[in-house]
């Protein structure tokens, strides 16, 4: 029989993230995850998979060799609600569709949450509460200079009780 056996990579599977499941690779074997419909890529060729959960789900893998026997391993995924994020350092509001919008790049389960951008001399130039805003570089319908800003994040994780606050700089580059 091939070799079955779904492996998760990373150290834990956040509510509404996607995470990477990985199965051992033989020489000639197809790949099927289930159920098929959660899976971005399933095409019978892939060790490694993405997926995207909400909710706990149990999720299946058929390994067929070449020799059509086939081998299966399942595994019960339990999303957990995560507080943690990412914002990058650059962006590039140019239009060309890649890095044009500065905010939380990953999912935040909060139930406060303030982000404010600020120039090189304090001025605000973009305030909002919602975690899924981005700035486009502009600041009332004028495209701002490159340059160096600055970001203040205010945010409450659900279950915690403490606020955190995080400050840093980002490079605005056309």
């Amino acid at each position: 029989l091939p070799e079955a056996v779904i492996n998760i990579i990373g150290t834990q599977v956040c509510s509404g993230e996607q995470i990477a499941l990985q199965a051992t690779e033989s020489s000639g074997s197809t790949y099927i995850w289930y159920p098929k419909e959660l899976f971005y890529n399933n095409d019978g060729s892939v060790v490694t998979t993405l997926v995207r959960l909400s909710n706990n789900t149990v999720v299946s893998l058929v390994v067929t060799n070449k020799e059509n026997c086939r081998n299966t391993d399942t595994v019960e995924l339990k999303p957990v609600i995560c507080c943690r994020f990412m914002l990058p350092d650059a962006f590039s509001p140019n239009g060309d569709g890649v890095n044009d919008y500065f905010g939380v790049l990953t999912y935040m389960s909060v139930t406060e949450y303030k982000m404010i951008v600020t120039n090189r001399w304090g001025q605000v130039v973009f305030s909002t509460n919602d975690v899924r805003a981005k700035w486009n570089g502009t600041f009332k319908n004028v495209s701002q200079e490159i340059g160096t800003y600055s970001y203040y994040l205010i945010y409450k994780c659900i279950g915690q009780s403490v606020t955190n606050k995080v400050k840093g700089t980002l490079q605005l580059i056309r």
